[in-house]
């Protein structure tokens, strides 16, 4: 489901020459990690009171489209700040996967409907909890969303740099949430290390195919953020990641990204100074357009019509 998420917002970003970049590249500077910054007090506990009133069905069938659950926290595990006053009574409002979900955050697609067994993981936001608070459905297993803020918190507590550097590197490889491994990329990237610190950690990531093409779209993002010196070997480290990628569907995301890239690269005001890249990123184009799928070799050759005509 994130790889699918991720694809098409990579897709949706670069229709077109000098268009502008959207909301999709977010995904490369927020996510869960922001929303627990940005709270004062994060709880969880179990619910009481469960309740669940439908406020909206589709006529012929009965199916609900709409519901508001409400609930109330009477015992709270603090994750973050103080203890708020007890009970904590919430209402949150939900829709069917018939209907177009509200715009949310990618890491909040797998918590957008309670389960049976749930509890509940409520974020506060701002001075007054019963006004601004988030609350979300924690389950087991990936679903355990309590346990991964839990690690989070944790480990943005290592006062360290260089420790909290390798606790987040840690968390690439033990973490099973994409959420989490996402929060620990971004984290990571935000440390500004030099290429040749980074590149280990993405190529050893790029070994899990779950998170291939987020790794990918967060390179490119940062060629186009100049964050490393040298673009060129960001740059190569993309087109070997092409080459080597045996999934259509992969290699169509990743030439997603590519129209960022060559967008970055093709500006009028920096054309010499990025012919370089534009060179690099030109080879590695016509080498994809070779011996792929239909599907690839199509994106591939629309790209270069766009933009080496």
């Amino acid at each position: 489901m994130m790889t699918r998420v991720i694809a098409l917002g990579m897709i949706g970003m670069f229709t077109a020459k000098g268009a502008p970049m959207h909301r999709a590249d977010e995904i490369y500077t927020a996510g869960l990690e922001t929303m627990i910054t940005q709270s004062k007090v994060i709880v969880t506990g179990p619910v009481a009171n469960f309740s669940k009133h439908v406020l909206q069905s589709h006529t012929p069938s009965g199916t609900p489209l709409r519901w508001e659950i409400q609930g109330e926290v009477r015992e709270a595990q603090i994750l973050k700040g103080d203890p708020p006053q007890l009970p904590i009574r919430f209402t949150r409002l939900e829709n069917s996967t018939l209907l177009d979900q509200p715009e949310t955050s990618p890491w909040e697609s797998d918590y957008l409907q309670w389960q049976i067994g749930d509890r509940a993981l409520i974020f506060f936001t701002g001075s007054d909890p019963s006004k601004e608070m988030r609350v979300y459905p924690s389950g087991s297993g990936e679903r355990d969303l309590a346990s991964q803020v839990g690690r989070i918190i944790a480990i943005e507590s290592i006062s360290d740099p260089a420790k909290r550097f390798e606790a987040w590197r840690n968390a690439l490889t033990s973490a099973h949430a994409m959420a989490e491994k996402h929060a620990a990329l971004r984290s990571l990237m935000a440390f500004k290390k030099p290429w040749s610190e980074m590149q280990p950690i993405f190529r050893r990531g790029m070994g899990d195919a779950g998170t291939r093409l987020f790794i990918f779209g967060l390179v490119a993002y940062g060629i186009v953020h100049e964050q490393w010196a040298n673009l060129n070997d960001p740059a190569g480290f993309l087109c070997e990641s092409i080459a080597n990628e045996t999934n259509d569907d992969l290699t169509v995301g990743y030439l997603g990204a590519f129209g960022l890239l060559l967008n970055f690269a093709t500006e009028d005001a920096h054309r010499e100074e990025r012919k370089s890249l534009r060179d690099r990123l030109d080879f590695c184009l016509q080498q994809t357009c070779l011996a792929r799928s239909k599907k690839t070799v199509e994106a591939c050759k629309d790209l270069r019509a766009r933009y080496f005509r």
